[in-house]
């Protein structure tokens, strides 16, 4: 058993909590001798609201919540394995054996087509959508185009003006203005936005959507066994409160404090809290038996995987990452890559062909070629 150190606040707290108990208790004659409630590593959680709304005085709309749902997304490419690996591929795939222009003019100063292309294939993926900063010179001819970081771009309801900042929030005042691209426009600096079929709102979903509980899943599933392995496979922390039972909006009160304090993914022993009557009613806990644990991770894991890779319409083989099947063969990959190319990889070369045709740049893609 762990021993649970709290500090003088958290202590003023839960006396304060227990008085209130106590008095609950005393008035209303409670005959429940002990209650329980378990708090701790929970491998399933609220995903975040993707939805917008106006930021507070502003045209600017929100994206998610917080105004942070990007940086979510962002964050379980770099946490999650699979989609990792599925995002990476993807990038590979859709710049084929080479990405050229009907000119030799690069893109930019620092950039090659192929590099331009990647950049924006990644946000097209990740979020659903990609912007490319068009600039013009003083005649108004287009001369250069620029990846913009789809978390640093937020847009009005409308879509014709794009703000841009470092970092976005609920409270952000200090951002650039920039207008959406048009054929005639004249302005030194305009965007294009380039966005999936399944945009329907001011920000639009992104084809793998379905699978955000997935990969958020395996994320948490590698933290909690990198967690359980450095704390030795810990016991779990019981917590006494001999004044009685609480009401549900006390009780909530008591697991919020302790979960947000000793809780999460980094402490994986379970946190029991007891409300009894007294001390000569308090509960006993037996040490919970652990070793089917790895076996139940691991069946959500890989089923967490099969979500992600049926929402990219992808089969694992193409992205290197080995299958319990001993039977893929050459043909059976040649096979399986035709149709990951049909339906996947070539509408998504076909859209930015067709949007760097609006913006004055004829790309041409050559197919990808498996050797």
């Amino acid at each position: 058993m762990v021993e649970l150190q709290i500090d003088k606040n958290d202590t003023d707290k839960i006396e304060r909590i227990e008085k209130e108990i106590q008095e609950l208790k005393d008035n209303n004659g409670s005959k429940e001798r002990s209650k329980f409630a378990a708090i701790g590593q929970s491998l399933v959680e609220i995903m975040p609201s993707a939805a917008s709304s106006k930021l507070p005085g502003q045209d600017v709309m929100g994206w998610g919540r917080d105004n942070k749902y990007p940086d979510y997304l962002y964050n379980l490419t770099q946490t999650s394995s699979t989609l990792s690996a599925i995002i990476s591929g993807c990038i590979d795939y859709v710049g084929g054996n080479g990405i050229t222009r009907d000119t030799d003019i690069a893109p930019n100063d620092t950039d090659t087509w192929g590099d331009l292309i990647a950049k924006l294939t990644f946000d097209y993926l990740v979020y659903g959508v990609c912007y490319v900063n068009v600039l013009r010179n003083v005649a108004g001819d287009i001369v250069q185009y620029h990846w913009l970081d789809a978390r640093k771009v937020r847009t009005n309801k409308s879509g014709n003006v794009f703000y841009l900042a470092d970092e976005w929030g609920q409270w952000v005042k200090k951002f650039n203005t920039v207008p959406a691209f048009t054929p005639d426009s004249v302005e030194y600096s305009s965007i294009l936005a380039i966005r999936t079929p399944l945009s329907r709102d001011t920000y639009p979903t992104p084809i793998w959507s379905a699978a955000i509980p997935s990969a958020n899943l395996e994320r948490k599933i590698d933290v909690y066994h990198t967690s359980e392995i450095e704390n030795n496979f810990n016991a779990s922390v019981l917590i006494n409160f001999n004044n009685g039972r609480p009401t549900d909006k006390e009780k909530k009160e008591i697991e919020k404090m302790i979960t947000e304090k000793f809780s999460g993914e980094e402490n994986v022993g379970r946190f029991i809290l007891s409300f009894n009557d007294s001390k000569d009613n308090q509960a006993t806990v037996a040490k919970m038996e652990t070793a089917d644990f790895a076996n139940r991770y691991s069946a959500l894991e890989k089923s967490a995987r099969q979500k992600l890779f049926s929402t990219f319409r992808a089969n694992p083989n193409l992205f290197g990452i080995a299958t319990e099947s001993n039977g893929f063969n050459s043909e059976e990959y040649q096979s399986a890559f035709k149709l990951f190319n049909r339906t996947m990889i070539r509408p998504i070369q076909n859209t930015f062909v067709r949007e760097f045709g609006k913006i004055g740049a004829n790309l041409s893609i050559a197919p990808f070629t498996l050797e």
